[in-house]
């Protein structure tokens, strides 16, 4: 895929770079979440069950791959002390994005630190 290899590009270039980091994350985590629609559509036939137990696998390396990205632009925005307008989109929906992850796994400490990150994020408005 061209995009991701583009953005694995530019995070080599600049590791320290939140956009790459965070667009690969949400690439890859809208990805899942399209997953996740299909699988909401399945029936209970045998057919739909086999094609269940594949969407769900593709699903969860799709979000394992999302995850490192989505920590990082996470990482590198929670540091700074004042955000712009992007970087606080940026910040917002990767914390949202951890979340998700976090629930799906039952990690209900990391959900709710993200949830409080997530409700002071404004106070780091430039």
């Amino acid at each position: 895929n061209n995009a991701v290899d583009n953005y694995k590009k530019a995070i080599s270039l600049k590791p320290e770079g939140y956009a790459a980091n965070f667009n690969l994350g949400l690439m890859y985590y809208n990805t899942a979440a399209h997953l996740g629609k299909q699988l909401g559509a399945l029936g209970a036939s045998k057919a739909d069950q086999a094609k269940q137990d594949s969407l769900l696998k593709k699903q969860n390396d799709y979000l394992e791959q999302a995850t490192p990205y989505l920590q990082k632009s996470f990482d590198l925005l929670d540091a700074k002390p004042s955000l712009d307008p992007n970087e606080m989109a940026a910040y917002k929906n990767s914390i949202i994005g951890l979340q998700g992850v976090y629930a799906r796994e039952n990690k209900m400490d990391d959900y709710n630190k993200l949830k409080a990150k997530l409700d002071a994020a404004d106070t780091k408005a430039k």
